[in-house]
Protein backbone atom coordinates (compact mmCIF):
# COMPACT_ATOMS: atom_id res chain seq x y z
CA UNK A 1 0.00 0.00 0.00
CA UNK A 2 2.83 2.34 0.87
CA UNK A 3 4.45 1.72 -2.53
CA UNK A 4 1.14 2.48 -4.29
CA UNK A 5 0.83 5.73 -2.38
CA UNK A 6 4.36 6.70 -3.44
CA UNK A 7 3.62 5.87 -7.10
CA UNK A 8 0.36 7.79 -6.87
CA UNK A 9 2.10 10.81 -5.41
CA UNK A 10 4.72 10.69 -8.18
CA UNK A 11 2.07 10.45 -10.90
CA UNK A 12 0.07 13.24 -9.31
CA UNK A 13 3.20 15.37 -9.17
CA UNK A 14 3.95 14.68 -12.83
CA UNK A 15 0.40 15.61 -13.82
CA UNK A 16 0.67 18.77 -11.76
CA UNK A 17 3.98 19.61 -13.42
CA UNK A 18 2.49 19.10 -16.88
CA UNK A 19 -0.48 21.29 -15.98
CA UNK A 20 1.85 23.96 -14.56
CA UNK A 21 4.02 23.93 -17.68
CA UNK A 22 0.91 24.13 -19.86
CA UNK A 23 -0.39 27.11 -17.89
CA UNK A 24 3.01 28.81 -18.17
CA UNK A 25 2.89 28.26 -21.93
CA UNK A 26 -0.59 29.77 -22.09
CA UNK A 27 0.68 32.79 -20.18
CA UNK A 28 3.61 33.18 -22.58
CA UNK A 29 1.12 33.07 -25.48
CA UNK A 30 -1.31 35.50 -23.87
CA UNK A 31 -0.76 38.27 -26.42
CA UNK A 32 -0.41 38.12 -30.19
CA UNK A 33 2.00 40.24 -32.23
CA UNK A 34 0.89 43.43 -33.98
CA UNK A 35 0.71 43.27 -37.81
CA UNK A 36 4.12 43.56 -39.42
CA UNK A 37 4.96 45.99 -42.21
CA UNK A 38 4.76 43.14 -44.74
CA UNK A 39 1.36 42.03 -43.43
CA UNK A 40 0.02 45.58 -43.66
CA UNK A 41 1.39 46.00 -47.18
CA UNK A 42 -0.17 42.74 -48.40
CA UNK A 43 -3.49 43.60 -46.78
CA UNK A 44 -3.50 47.04 -48.37
CA UNK A 45 -3.10 45.50 -51.84
CA UNK A 46 -6.61 44.07 -51.53
CA UNK A 47 -8.15 46.83 -49.44
CA UNK A 48 -7.04 49.52 -51.91
CA UNK A 49 -8.50 47.88 -55.01
CA UNK A 50 -10.57 50.34 -57.01
CA UNK A 51 -14.32 49.70 -56.77
CA UNK A 52 -15.92 48.27 -59.91
CA UNK A 53 -19.62 48.41 -60.74
CA UNK A 54 -21.21 44.99 -61.22
CA UNK A 55 -22.13 45.84 -64.82
CA UNK A 56 -18.44 46.48 -65.64
CA UNK A 57 -16.99 43.59 -63.62
CA UNK A 58 -15.95 40.52 -65.60
CA UNK A 59 -15.92 38.45 -62.42
CA UNK A 60 -19.63 39.15 -61.83
CA UNK A 61 -20.50 38.11 -65.39
CA UNK A 62 -18.42 34.95 -65.06
CA UNK A 63 -20.35 33.99 -61.90
CA UNK A 64 -23.58 34.04 -63.92
CA UNK A 65 -22.15 32.84 -67.24
CA UNK A 66 -23.84 29.43 -67.18
CA UNK A 67 -27.42 30.35 -66.31
CA UNK A 68 -30.19 29.20 -68.71
CA UNK A 69 -30.81 31.20 -71.88
CA UNK A 70 -33.88 32.86 -70.34
CA UNK A 71 -31.89 34.29 -67.41
CA UNK A 72 -29.61 37.31 -67.24
CA UNK A 73 -25.99 36.34 -66.40
CA UNK A 74 -25.35 39.76 -64.89
CA UNK A 75 -28.28 39.53 -62.48
CA UNK A 76 -27.41 35.98 -61.47
CA UNK A 77 -23.73 36.86 -61.07
CA UNK A 78 -24.51 39.85 -58.87
CA UNK A 79 -26.60 37.63 -56.58
CA UNK A 80 -23.76 35.13 -56.24
CA UNK A 81 -21.21 37.87 -55.62
CA UNK A 82 -23.39 39.36 -52.87
CA UNK A 83 -23.72 35.91 -51.29
CA UNK A 84 -19.93 35.37 -51.35
CA UNK A 85 -19.39 38.72 -49.66
CA UNK A 86 -22.01 37.97 -47.00
CA UNK A 87 -20.50 34.52 -46.35
CA UNK A 88 -17.11 36.17 -45.83
CA UNK A 89 -18.67 38.45 -43.20
CA UNK A 90 -20.69 35.68 -41.54
CA UNK A 91 -19.67 32.04 -42.20
CA UNK A 92 -23.15 30.87 -41.15
CA UNK A 93 -24.51 32.34 -44.38
CA UNK A 94 -22.55 29.80 -46.44
CA UNK A 95 -25.75 27.73 -46.55
CA UNK A 96 -27.71 30.64 -48.08
CA UNK A 97 -26.19 30.03 -51.53
CA UNK A 98 -28.46 31.23 -54.37
CA UNK A 99 -30.11 28.46 -56.43
CA UNK A 100 -27.79 26.95 -59.04
CA UNK A 101 -29.50 26.19 -62.34
CA UNK A 102 -27.04 26.19 -65.20
CA UNK A 103 -27.15 25.52 -68.91
CA UNK A 104 -25.31 22.28 -69.62
CA UNK A 105 -22.94 23.48 -72.31
CA UNK A 106 -21.32 20.02 -72.38
CA UNK A 107 -24.60 18.20 -73.00
CA UNK A 108 -23.53 16.77 -76.36
CA UNK A 109 -20.32 15.14 -77.50
CA UNK A 110 -20.89 16.43 -81.04
CA UNK A 111 -20.12 20.07 -80.40
CA UNK A 112 -17.86 21.86 -82.88
CA UNK A 113 -15.49 22.77 -80.07
CA UNK A 114 -15.07 19.21 -78.75
CA UNK A 115 -12.53 18.05 -81.36
CA UNK A 116 -10.49 21.22 -80.85
CA UNK A 117 -10.46 20.69 -77.07
CA UNK A 118 -9.42 17.07 -77.49
CA UNK A 119 -6.57 17.85 -79.92
CA UNK A 120 -5.37 21.12 -78.41
CA UNK A 121 -4.19 20.30 -74.93
CA UNK A 122 -0.90 21.60 -73.61
CA UNK A 123 0.88 20.08 -76.61
CA UNK A 124 -0.01 22.46 -79.46
CA UNK A 125 1.15 20.29 -82.37
CA UNK A 126 0.02 20.17 -86.00
CA UNK A 127 -2.79 17.93 -84.79
CA UNK A 128 -4.25 20.91 -82.95
CA UNK A 129 -3.96 23.15 -86.01
CA UNK A 130 -5.65 20.55 -88.21
CA UNK A 131 -8.50 20.03 -85.72
CA UNK A 132 -9.03 23.79 -85.53
CA UNK A 133 -9.16 24.19 -89.31
CA UNK A 134 -11.45 21.16 -89.67
CA UNK A 135 -13.94 22.80 -87.29
CA UNK A 136 -14.36 25.93 -89.40
CA UNK A 137 -17.00 24.68 -91.86
CA UNK A 138 -19.03 22.78 -89.26
CA UNK A 139 -22.39 24.06 -87.99
CA UNK A 140 -22.64 25.02 -84.33
CA UNK A 141 -25.21 23.75 -81.88
CA UNK A 142 -27.70 26.14 -80.24
CA UNK A 143 -25.90 25.91 -76.89
CA UNK A 144 -22.63 26.81 -78.59
CA UNK A 145 -24.28 29.89 -80.08
CA UNK A 146 -25.46 30.84 -76.58
CA UNK A 147 -21.96 30.24 -75.23
CA UNK A 148 -20.47 32.40 -77.99
CA UNK A 149 -22.94 35.22 -77.35
CA UNK A 150 -22.20 35.09 -73.62
CA UNK A 151 -18.45 35.12 -74.23
CA UNK A 152 -18.73 38.13 -76.55
CA UNK A 153 -20.71 39.92 -73.85
CA UNK A 154 -18.05 39.02 -71.26
CA UNK A 155 -15.36 40.72 -73.36
CA UNK A 156 -17.22 44.01 -73.03
CA UNK A 157 -16.59 44.13 -69.25
CA UNK A 158 -13.89 46.70 -68.63
CA UNK A 159 -12.42 45.47 -65.34
CA UNK A 160 -11.92 42.48 -63.06
CA UNK A 161 -12.46 42.58 -59.30
CA UNK A 162 -13.16 39.24 -57.66
CA UNK A 163 -14.32 38.24 -54.23
CA UNK A 164 -11.67 36.17 -52.46
CA UNK A 165 -13.56 33.54 -50.44
CA UNK A 166 -12.45 32.60 -46.95
CA UNK A 167 -14.40 29.33 -46.91
CA UNK A 168 -13.22 26.42 -49.04
CA UNK A 169 -16.84 25.34 -49.50
CA UNK A 170 -17.54 28.29 -51.81
CA UNK A 171 -17.72 26.77 -55.34
CA UNK A 172 -15.37 28.03 -58.01
CA UNK A 173 -16.65 29.74 -61.16
CA UNK A 174 -17.12 27.49 -64.20
CA UNK A 175 -13.95 28.63 -65.92
CA UNK A 176 -14.04 25.65 -68.29
CA UNK A 177 -17.20 27.04 -69.90
CA UNK A 178 -15.49 30.41 -70.31
CA UNK A 179 -12.46 28.92 -72.08
CA UNK A 180 -14.75 26.88 -74.32
CA UNK A 181 -16.54 30.10 -75.22
CA UNK A 182 -13.18 31.58 -76.22
CA UNK A 183 -12.40 28.57 -78.42
CA UNK A 184 -15.78 28.89 -80.14
CA UNK A 185 -15.11 32.59 -80.73
CA UNK A 186 -11.83 31.88 -82.50
CA UNK A 187 -13.40 29.12 -84.59
CA UNK A 188 -16.12 31.59 -85.59
CA UNK A 189 -13.61 34.33 -86.43
CA UNK A 190 -11.46 32.02 -88.54
CA UNK A 191 -14.52 30.67 -90.36
CA UNK A 192 -15.58 34.21 -91.31
CA UNK A 193 -12.12 35.72 -91.75
CA UNK A 194 -12.28 35.77 -95.56
CA UNK A 195 -15.77 37.30 -95.76
CA UNK A 196 -16.22 39.49 -92.67
CA UNK A 197 -14.91 43.07 -92.59
CA UNK A 198 -11.26 42.90 -91.47
CA UNK A 199 -11.91 45.68 -88.98
CA UNK A 200 -14.53 43.55 -87.20
CA UNK A 201 -12.17 40.58 -86.88
CA UNK A 202 -9.34 42.79 -85.65
CA UNK A 203 -11.57 44.59 -83.13
CA UNK A 204 -12.74 41.30 -81.61
CA UNK A 205 -9.18 40.03 -81.30
CA UNK A 206 -8.16 43.27 -79.60
CA UNK A 207 -11.11 42.99 -77.18
CA UNK A 208 -10.13 39.42 -76.30
CA UNK A 209 -6.53 40.32 -75.52
CA UNK A 210 -7.49 43.48 -73.62
CA UNK A 211 -9.91 41.55 -71.38
CA UNK A 212 -7.47 38.78 -70.48
CA UNK A 213 -4.53 41.14 -70.02
CA UNK A 214 -6.60 43.06 -67.47
CA UNK A 215 -7.86 39.87 -65.81
CA UNK A 216 -4.45 38.25 -65.36
CA UNK A 217 -3.03 41.46 -63.93
CA UNK A 218 -5.97 41.97 -61.53
CA UNK A 219 -6.38 38.33 -60.45
CA UNK A 220 -6.51 37.86 -56.68
CA UNK A 221 -6.08 34.07 -56.70
CA UNK A 222 -3.55 31.85 -58.45
CA UNK A 223 -6.35 29.80 -60.00
CA UNK A 224 -7.80 32.91 -61.65
CA UNK A 225 -4.34 34.01 -62.77
CA UNK A 226 -3.64 30.64 -64.39
CA UNK A 227 -7.02 30.65 -66.17
CA UNK A 228 -6.17 34.06 -67.59
CA UNK A 229 -2.71 32.85 -68.62
CA UNK A 230 -4.32 29.89 -70.40
CA UNK A 231 -6.71 32.27 -72.17
CA UNK A 232 -3.80 34.44 -73.32
CA UNK A 233 -2.06 31.36 -74.63
CA UNK A 234 -5.25 30.46 -76.53
CA UNK A 235 -5.38 34.01 -77.86
CA UNK A 236 -1.96 33.89 -79.47
CA UNK A 237 -2.23 30.26 -80.61
CA UNK A 238 -5.66 30.52 -82.21
CA UNK A 239 -5.33 34.21 -83.05
CA UNK A 240 -2.36 33.37 -85.25
CA UNK A 241 -4.52 30.80 -87.07
CA UNK A 242 -7.26 33.40 -87.52
CA UNK A 243 -4.77 35.82 -89.05
CA UNK A 244 -3.63 33.13 -91.49
CA UNK A 245 -7.21 33.06 -92.81
CA UNK A 246 -7.51 36.87 -93.10
CA UNK A 247 -6.73 38.06 -96.63
CA UNK A 248 -5.51 41.52 -95.57
CA UNK A 249 -5.48 44.38 -93.07
CA UNK A 250 -3.89 42.76 -90.04
CA UNK A 251 -2.25 46.01 -88.96
CA UNK A 252 -4.59 46.68 -86.02
CA UNK A 253 -3.92 43.25 -84.56
CA UNK A 254 -0.18 43.69 -85.01
CA UNK A 255 -0.50 47.02 -83.22
CA UNK A 256 -2.27 45.39 -80.24
CA UNK A 257 0.24 42.54 -80.12
CA UNK A 258 3.15 45.00 -80.17
CA UNK A 259 2.50 46.16 -76.57
CA UNK A 260 4.89 44.22 -74.27
CA UNK A 261 3.88 42.63 -70.99
CA UNK A 262 5.78 44.87 -68.60
CA UNK A 263 6.58 44.77 -64.89
CA UNK A 264 3.05 45.81 -63.92
CA UNK A 265 1.55 42.99 -65.98
CA UNK A 266 3.85 40.35 -64.53
CA UNK A 267 3.92 41.36 -60.84
CA UNK A 268 2.87 38.63 -58.42
CA UNK A 269 2.11 40.93 -55.46
CA UNK A 270 -1.66 41.23 -55.81
CA UNK A 271 -2.14 37.54 -56.53
CA UNK A 272 -0.02 36.50 -53.56
CA UNK A 273 -1.91 38.97 -51.36
CA UNK A 274 -5.15 37.26 -52.37
CA UNK A 275 -3.70 33.82 -51.67
CA UNK A 276 -2.61 35.03 -48.24
CA UNK A 277 -6.08 36.42 -47.51
CA UNK A 278 -7.71 33.12 -48.50
CA UNK A 279 -5.31 31.16 -46.29
CA UNK A 280 -5.88 33.57 -43.41
CA UNK A 281 -9.61 32.91 -43.59
CA UNK A 282 -9.20 29.15 -43.36
CA UNK A 283 -6.72 29.50 -40.50
CA UNK A 284 -9.09 31.76 -38.59
CA UNK A 285 -11.86 29.22 -39.12
CA UNK A 286 -9.66 26.59 -37.49
CA UNK A 287 -8.69 28.88 -34.63
CA UNK A 288 -12.30 29.79 -33.89
CA UNK A 289 -13.86 26.41 -34.68
CA UNK A 290 -14.31 23.15 -32.85
CA UNK A 291 -12.87 20.58 -35.24
CA UNK A 292 -9.26 19.76 -35.97
CA UNK A 293 -9.06 20.78 -39.63
CA UNK A 294 -6.29 23.17 -40.54
CA UNK A 295 -5.01 24.67 -43.80
CA UNK A 296 -1.64 26.39 -44.05
CA UNK A 297 -0.67 28.75 -46.89
CA UNK A 298 0.52 26.63 -49.80
CA UNK A 299 -0.56 23.43 -48.03
CA UNK A 300 -3.25 20.87 -48.77
CA UNK A 301 -4.67 20.89 -45.26
CA UNK A 302 -4.67 18.28 -42.53
CA UNK A 303 -6.55 17.34 -39.38
CA UNK A 304 -5.24 17.33 -35.86
CA UNK A 305 -6.15 14.17 -33.93
CA UNK A 306 -9.48 15.00 -32.39
CA UNK A 307 -11.25 18.03 -31.06
CA UNK A 308 -9.68 17.76 -27.62
CA UNK A 309 -6.13 17.83 -28.97
CA UNK A 310 -7.08 20.66 -31.31
CA UNK A 311 -8.53 22.65 -28.42
CA UNK A 312 -5.40 22.09 -26.34
CA UNK A 313 -3.02 23.47 -28.99
CA UNK A 314 -5.12 26.50 -29.93
CA UNK A 315 -3.84 28.64 -27.01
CA UNK A 316 -0.33 28.01 -28.36
CA UNK A 317 -1.25 29.43 -31.78
CA UNK A 318 -0.73 33.15 -32.40
CA UNK A 319 -2.57 34.03 -35.56
CA UNK A 320 -1.04 37.41 -36.36
CA UNK A 321 2.47 36.18 -35.63
CA UNK A 322 1.86 33.35 -38.08
CA UNK A 323 0.40 35.68 -40.72
CA UNK A 324 3.34 38.05 -40.29
CA UNK A 325 5.64 35.14 -41.07
CA UNK A 326 3.80 34.15 -44.24
CA UNK A 327 3.23 37.73 -45.34
CA UNK A 328 7.01 38.20 -45.25
CA UNK A 329 7.55 35.04 -47.29
CA UNK A 330 4.92 35.92 -49.89
CA UNK A 331 6.04 39.50 -50.28
CA UNK A 332 9.67 38.45 -50.54
CA UNK A 333 8.80 35.87 -53.21
CA UNK A 334 6.99 38.55 -55.21
CA UNK A 335 9.90 40.97 -54.91
CA UNK A 336 12.45 38.37 -55.99
CA UNK A 337 10.73 38.11 -59.37
CA UNK A 338 10.58 41.86 -59.93
CA UNK A 339 13.62 41.58 -62.19
CA UNK A 340 14.18 41.15 -65.95
CA UNK A 341 12.78 37.92 -67.37
CA UNK A 342 16.31 36.70 -68.09
CA UNK A 343 16.73 36.00 -64.35
CA UNK A 344 13.41 34.22 -63.70
CA UNK A 345 14.62 30.65 -64.20
CA UNK A 346 17.69 31.25 -62.00
CA UNK A 347 15.56 32.69 -59.20
CA UNK A 348 13.04 29.84 -59.41
CA UNK A 349 15.84 27.28 -59.08
CA UNK A 350 17.33 29.15 -56.12
CA UNK A 351 13.92 29.31 -54.44
CA UNK A 352 13.37 25.57 -54.81
CA UNK A 353 16.92 24.76 -53.65
CA UNK A 354 16.48 26.95 -50.59
CA UNK A 355 13.27 25.16 -49.67
CA UNK A 356 14.91 21.76 -50.16
CA UNK A 357 17.89 22.55 -47.91
CA UNK A 358 17.73 20.96 -44.44
CA UNK A 359 16.63 23.33 -41.71
CA UNK A 360 17.48 23.01 -38.04
CA UNK A 361 14.31 22.82 -35.98
CA UNK A 362 14.18 24.55 -32.62
CA UNK A 363 11.41 24.54 -30.04
CA UNK A 364 9.55 27.82 -29.63
CA UNK A 365 7.23 28.20 -26.68
CA UNK A 366 5.67 31.34 -28.16
CA UNK A 367 3.37 30.36 -31.04
CA UNK A 368 4.52 26.78 -30.63
CA UNK A 369 1.66 25.45 -32.75
CA UNK A 370 2.40 27.93 -35.55
CA UNK A 371 6.10 27.05 -35.52
CA UNK A 372 5.24 23.37 -35.72
CA UNK A 373 3.22 24.03 -38.87
CA UNK A 374 6.00 26.06 -40.48
CA UNK A 375 8.14 23.96 -42.71
CA UNK A 376 5.17 21.80 -43.73
CA UNK A 377 4.59 24.39 -46.47
CA UNK A 378 6.56 27.28 -47.89
CA UNK A 379 6.97 29.22 -51.08
CA UNK A 380 8.71 26.55 -53.21
CA UNK A 381 5.31 25.39 -54.43
CA UNK A 382 4.73 28.87 -55.83
CA UNK A 383 8.12 29.35 -57.50
CA UNK A 384 6.95 27.96 -60.85
CA UNK A 385 4.01 30.34 -61.19
CA UNK A 386 6.02 33.48 -62.02
CA UNK A 387 7.62 31.50 -64.86
CA UNK A 388 4.19 30.67 -66.27
CA UNK A 389 3.11 34.29 -65.93
CA UNK A 390 6.29 35.64 -67.51
CA UNK A 391 5.99 33.18 -70.39
CA UNK A 392 3.13 35.19 -71.93
CA UNK A 393 5.74 37.72 -73.07
CA UNK A 394 7.51 34.97 -75.01
CA UNK A 395 4.18 33.92 -76.55
CA UNK A 396 3.45 37.50 -77.56
CA UNK A 397 6.83 37.99 -79.20
CA UNK A 398 6.73 34.72 -81.13
CA UNK A 399 3.14 35.25 -82.37
CA UNK A 400 3.89 38.86 -83.34
CA UNK A 401 7.07 37.93 -85.17
CA UNK A 402 5.27 35.15 -87.05
CA UNK A 403 2.60 37.61 -88.18
CA UNK A 404 5.13 40.26 -89.19
CA UNK A 405 7.08 37.79 -91.30
CA UNK A 406 3.86 36.56 -92.90
CA UNK A 407 2.92 40.15 -93.76
CA UNK A 408 6.27 40.55 -95.49
CA UNK A 409 5.78 37.31 -97.41
CA UNK A 410 9.10 35.80 -96.30
CA UNK A 411 9.64 32.47 -98.12
CA UNK A 412 9.90 29.28 -96.08
CA UNK A 413 13.55 28.65 -96.94
CA UNK A 414 14.50 32.07 -95.56
CA UNK A 415 12.65 31.79 -92.25
CA UNK A 416 15.55 30.41 -90.18
CA UNK A 417 17.80 33.27 -91.31
CA UNK A 418 15.09 35.87 -90.62
CA UNK A 419 14.49 34.52 -87.12
CA UNK A 420 18.19 34.55 -86.37
CA UNK A 421 18.45 38.23 -87.27
CA UNK A 422 15.13 39.36 -85.73
CA UNK A 423 15.02 41.79 -82.81
CA UNK A 424 12.14 39.85 -81.22
CA UNK A 425 13.73 36.98 -79.28
CA UNK A 426 13.09 34.61 -76.40
CA UNK A 427 12.83 36.97 -73.40
CA UNK A 428 14.24 34.39 -70.97
CA UNK A 429 17.59 33.80 -72.68
CA UNK A 430 17.89 36.32 -75.54
CA UNK A 431 18.17 33.51 -78.07
CA UNK A 432 16.36 33.71 -81.44
CA UNK A 433 13.17 31.73 -81.85
CA UNK A 434 13.54 28.38 -83.57
CA UNK A 435 12.15 27.45 -86.97
CA UNK A 436 10.54 24.02 -87.50
CA UNK A 437 10.69 23.25 -91.21
CA UNK A 438 8.62 20.11 -90.62
CA UNK A 439 5.78 21.98 -88.93
CA UNK A 440 6.29 25.24 -90.85
CA UNK A 441 6.13 27.02 -87.53
CA UNK A 442 8.01 29.50 -85.36
CA UNK A 443 8.88 27.72 -82.12
CA UNK A 444 9.08 29.36 -78.71
CA UNK A 445 10.47 27.18 -75.90
CA UNK A 446 9.47 28.59 -72.54
CA UNK A 447 10.92 28.02 -69.06
CA UNK A 448 7.72 26.54 -67.62
CA UNK A 449 8.34 23.72 -65.16
CA UNK A 450 5.90 21.36 -66.88
CA UNK A 451 7.51 19.92 -70.02
CA UNK A 452 4.28 19.93 -72.06
CA UNK A 453 3.85 23.68 -71.57
CA UNK A 454 7.33 24.60 -72.76
CA UNK A 455 6.96 24.24 -76.53
CA UNK A 456 4.75 26.71 -78.39
CA UNK A 457 4.24 26.49 -82.17
CA UNK A 458 3.06 29.45 -84.25
CA UNK A 459 2.21 28.12 -87.68
CA UNK A 460 3.36 30.26 -90.58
Amino acid sequence: MKALKVIGAILLGLVGLVVLLYVIGVAVNWRDRPPSAAALEMKALLADRAPVADADNGFVYVLGFGVPASDDPLVAGALRKAWMESANRDPKLIDAEPPKEYANFNASGTRVVDAVKKSCGDDRSAKCRDAFLAALPKARMALEDLQLARYRALLQRRAWREVVPIDIRVPLPAYGDILDGQRILFIDLAARAKSAPPGEIAATLRDDLRFWRETQQSADLLLTRMVAIAAIRHHFDFGNLVLREMPADRSKVIEAWSVPFGAGDLSMRRTMAGELYFAEGTMLSWQQGSDGSFVEPGGEGFTLPGRIASSLVRPYYQHQDQMNYYAGLYLDLSKRFEVPLERYAEIARAEQAEEAAPVERAFHLYNATGHAFRGMSGTAAYAGYPLRVGSIEGMRRAALLTTQLRERGVPLDAMAKELSAAELRNPFNGEPFEWSAEDRAVVYVGPDAERDRKRHLYFY
